[in-house]
């Protein structure tokens, strides 16, 4: 198993890809340290352990962390700071329509029914809705976080924020993306139903980010989503409830548009 090792120790890196004399976007991380770990590079997190590679959306300093696993089970950290100087790399077009040119706020969608149960990998709305003022009481138990509440997603740190319909109350956490796994309408295979998941991390969740749970009636937070639908001026979102059986094709839906 070997002896645990200090941050001074570990064999790791980070690098920019260097065109043309600047450095681009593209990060080069390497791990050469006896232990496993991963690099949070604050757009989302490595998943290979020896090399990998992340294109980054926006110019000027990133901070990584290495975060590995000692054979003690005690986790040993170290900070890097590499500065893009260059989009060089295409940026996926997902950042731009969730979050602008840096940050960018959604409300409720209440022109149309914004919040329910609907069919997964089926409707892109609910057909089962639940009203924004059921969100308050009950054993939803979500007040303020109905029609007048806001969130926010933003590129500096893929930072995400919401804050209820008074202005009083905040709630901030970071979020990332996985768009490995597309999936495609159950009736239609012509049709990408989800273009991958959503997900919002630090103990937060999206508006009313709670579903149930139909073995035990209750209540659960969730903090995964599909995305359904993501355009300039429309966000939808879906959950698969629970239990995962074949039987039970519903999840639940949240619509949200741009606010202006």
């Amino acid at each position: 198993m070997g002896r645990d090792l200090t941050a001074d120790e570990l064999d790791v890196s980070v690098r920019a890809e260097v065109i043309n004399g600047k450095n681009t976007n593209k990060l080069i991380f390497e791990n050469h340290s006896p232990i496993l770990g991963q690099f949070d590079y604050t757009f989302g997190v490595t998943s290979q352990q020896v090399i990998d590679t992340a294109i980054i959306v926006v110019e000027g300093p990133v901070k990584v962390t290495f975060k590995g696993r000692n054979p003690s089970g005690s986790y040993v950290t170290k900070d890097f700071e590499v500065t893009v100087e260059e989009l060089y790399y295409p940026v996926p077009e997902i950042w731009g329509l969730l979050c602008g040119s840096g940050t960018k706020t959604w409300e409720w969608n209440t022109d149309e029914d914004c919040f329910g149960a609907g069919g997964y990998c089926d409707t892109h709305e609910p057909w089962d809705p639940t009203d924004l003022s059921e969100l308050d009481g009950g054993w939803w138990n979500q007040p303020g976080w109905g029609e007048g509440a806001t969130m926010s997603f933003s590129i500096r740190g893929s930072g995400f924020s919401k804050t209820d319909a008074t202005g009083e109350k905040t709630e901030t956490g970071t979020f990332s993306f996985d768009l490995s796994n597309p999936l495609k309408n159950i009736y239609n295979e012509d049709e990408i139903w989800s273009q991958g998941k959503l997900r919002i991390l630090g103990g937060t969740s999206i508006l009313a980010g709670r579903v149930p749970n139909y073995d035990t009636w209750e209540i659960y937070d969730v903090y995964e989503f599909e995305i359904v639908e993501l355009t300039e001026d429309r966000l939808v979102l879906a959950h698969w409830m629970e239990p995962h059986v074949d039987w039970q094709s519903e999840c639940y839906f949240w619509i949200f548009r741009a606010v202006e």
